[in-house]
């Protein structure tokens, strides 16, 4: 059962080559995973995981987008949860 539910900023700022310049959001972005780690929780991801795979992205187009997504996937498959926390 869901006792609990949380949305947290996820922005692909996290990612140096993407996020260049945006400390503030990443340090927000990490301060809102630690509160959720202490919780037993859920990890849900869309599709477009890096949000910058096209020109018409909300971000914008970012060479490294689908390198991320493709890194991303193939972690969540081996359920290496501690290499997508790093």
């Amino acid at each position: 059962m869901l006792s609990f539910a949380a949305i947290c900023p996820h922005p692909p700022i996290i990612i140096p080559s993407i996020g260049a310049g945006e400390a503030k959001k990443v340090k927000s972005t990490v301060s809102a995973m630690e509160q959720l780690a202490r919780n037993k929780v859920a990890f849900v991801a869309s599709g477009d995981l890096s949000h910058r795979l096209t020109p018409d992205a909300p971000a914008g187009y970012s060479s490294s987008g689908a390198q991320f997504d493709k890194l991303l996937v193939g972690l969540l498959k081996k359920g290496d949860t501690q290499s997508i926390l790093k």
